[in-house]
């Protein structure tokens, strides 16, 4: 099969490649597009159904393209979970008719390899296992090859989709977060009185308890049911103050008078970071507003954004029943009731916490942290050119898939991907992760815009900046391009991991899904 492009991953990251690509692609160039899933969206198709966009949604796009629901839906919107998927493919289906090349949708199928050959790209790729079968079935060879001019390896994070947690005892209900409204569980939680116990404090574990609070299953007969299991708790991004899009005259005050956006904020957590005080520069966004968390003395920030409502709402619902603790195993005890197997902190003391049977454990853990794809890399760009890997190369897969893709098409990406940083997850000190991603943000994003035309950086509607007024942008703009040079500096020395690496510093480990104590890829979960 023949193709002048091929894209590895139909999700977010793979969108805004197909998109990117197709402003350079000839008409009648052809487009293959390999995904294990049925159709576009990647983890947003099996995510759970409650999700929301915790971002404006405009900035949740590819390139320029605006959203349909921009017109009916007001700026400080949070999209769901369908509009999501809607606007992934108004997206694909807007660059094929814009472009006229010819899509071909490989769903159901999985990457295997690719190897390079005579001026090309051979990509092997595979039918991914299906339930169902019979004599109508179509017969499918087991590999299949695909032979591309060029090859986009647009997998992004991969996420896992949480699944329930593996527990010893047997008088437990474990579920995922998806579990929620699935008709058996949803009815199972209503009528039952037994407490939950949401395992996690980031933005799914947020996602639940305002969930549970807003469909009046917070409370039962015997008052108060959901609990919080937060390990060390998670800071998360004051929406209001990051993104003041409301329609009140304080929000208006806000957007184009007072405060300080987000990029001011992310410069001025850069500037306060030596290398050693992320928790400290943590709390100082804390004292700014600028954090702020539902759970107390948080630890962790992974980039998460909450409302202040959102959060007003999980204090109220939680109230005295967090536990700062990491959760090992639900266990059976002596007297055969179900008992949580907490440990501290620190790892230092180990509690028994007997919880009553019937109680209901929903698995809110990281997603990132339960993978066993943690620091692997490949290089931004392949030796003889024909093959490009964005990965998080400026921080969030879709934009960063929009800006390397356009970079390379137009010949500048050779001029600048060994520059980049390639920051590393160390799970023993995950607080850091979150000011790494701020160094990607912001830095490595101004890196590659500045080998890309000026009207490309303008057009872009995925920069968080793009929703501000056209003064308090020109303002931010200014404030970066200051502080740049010596700001760059400082990421080449916090964050010495180059893409053209051989080997990753801390290797691939994987979290175990209930401890989160770092074990060996082959141990048994």
């Amino acid at each position: 099969m023949q193709a002048d492009l091929c894209i590895i991953g139909s999700g977010y990251a793979g969108v805004c490649a197909y998109d990117a690509a197709c402003q350079y692609l000839k008409p009648g160039s052809r487009v293959i597009v390999v995904d294990r899933n049925a159709l576009w969206g990647g983890q947003w198709i099996d995510q759970y159904d409650f999700v929301r966009l915790h971002q404006p949604y405009q900035i949740f796009t590819a390139g320029s393209r605006e959203w349909a629901i921009s017109k009916s839906k007001p700026p400080d919107y949070l999209a769901n979970k369908t509009e999501i998927l809607s606007h992934l493919r108004d997206i694909v289906a807007m660059a094929t008719s814009d472009s006229g090349v010819e899509l071909v949708e490989l769903f159901g199928f999985e990457y295997i390899e690719h190897h390079s050959a005579g001026g090309a790209v051979e990509v092997r790729i595979k039918p991914c296992p299906k339930a169902a079968t019979g004599p109508n079935q179509p017969v499918v060879p087991d590999n299949l090859s695909i032979r591309a001019a060029r090859v986009i390896k647009a997998i992004g994070l991969d996420v896992e989709i949480k699944r329930p947690l593996r527990l010893t005892a047997c008088n437990v209900h474990s579920i995922s977060p998806k579990d929620v409204l699935s008709p058996h569980w949803k009815a199972a939680v209503r009528f039952s009185d037994k407490p939950i116990f949401v395992i996690g404090s980031g933005k799914t574990a947020m996602d639940v308890i305002n969930h549970f609070a807003g469909s009046g299953l917070s409370e039962g007969p015997k008052g108060p049911r959901v609990h919080c299991v937060s390990g060390r708790g998670t800071w998360f991004i004051n929406r209001d103050r990051a993104f003041p899009l409301g329609r009140d005259w304080g929000s208006f005050f806000e957007r184009n008078f007072g405060g300080t956006f987000i990029l001011q904020n992310f410069l001025d957590m850069l500037e306060l970071h030596d290398g050693d005080n992320e928790l400290e520069v943590y709390r100082e966004m804390g004292r700014r507003d600028f954090f702020h968390s539902p759970i107390p003395h948080p630890r962790i920030f992974a980039l998460g954004i909450l409302s202040t409502r959102e959060a007003a709402t999980v204090r109220a619902t939680l109230g005295d029943r967090i536990l700062k603790k990491r959760l090992m195993d639900v266990a059976t005890g002596v007297d055969g009731q179900p008992v949580m197997r907490l440990r501290s902190l620190n790892g230092t003391s180990i509690e028994d916490r007997p919880i009553p049977a019937g109680s209901f454990v929903i698995n809110c853990t990281d997603s990132l942290f339960t993978t066993d794809k943690i620091n692997r890399f490949e290089p931004i760009l392949s030796d003889d050119g024909l093959v490009c890997s964005p990965q998080t190369a400026v921080g969030f897969t879709g934009p960063g898939a929009d800006i390397i893709t356009h970079a390379w098409y137009l010949g500048t990406l050779e001029r600048f991907w060994r520059e980049l940083p390639r920051p590393e997850l160390d799970p023993p000190n995950k607080h850091k992760g979150g000011m790494m991603l701020i160094y990607l943000l912001t830095i490595s994003s101004m890196l590659a815009a500045k080998h890309l035309p000026m009207a490309l950086n303008r057009s872009r509607k995925s920069s968080p900046s793009s929703v501000l007024p056209q003064h308090r942008l020109v303002w931010s703009i200014m404030h970066l391009l200051w502080k740049f040079e010596r700001l760059h500096t400082k990421a080449k020395m916090m964050i010495p991991g180059r893409w053209y690496d051989t080997q990753s510093q801390h290797g691939t480990q994987r979290f175990s899904e209930l401890d989160q104590e770092p074990v060996t890829m082959h141990s048994k979960i």
